[in-house]
């Protein structure tokens, strides 16, 4: 009995696989880092950088010269990814 169960349990789920369509664009998935586009990494990456170089201000005898580069790297980088051409979404 637990194997003939086990058998109807298989081919349904196999039909149900077979009869399964991918909607959408599947393709924007690839090349994901961490569930994230490797263009919003980098800007994460770069807020990091600047929340320490924020931390480490007082080291220097510019503070203001440490914060205003800190603000002005997310913001350089986000620019430079915005520039960056897109692949196309289209579909046939």
């Amino acid at each position: 009995m637990k194997r003939a169960l086990l058998l109807l349990a298989l081919t349904g789920l196999s039909l149900a696989q077979s009869e399964t369509e991918i909607t959408g664009n599947p393709e924007i998935y690839e090349g994901l880092v961490l569930g994230i586009g490797p263009g919003t990494l980098a800007v994460v990456v770069a807020m990091i950088i600047a929340m320490i170089m924020c931390l480490f201000k007082d080291s220097i005898e510019a503070p203001n010269v440490c914060v205003a580069a800190a603000i002005a790297l997310p913001l350089i980088v986000l620019g430079i990814v915005r520039g960056l051409p897109v692949r196309s979404l289209k579909t046939d």
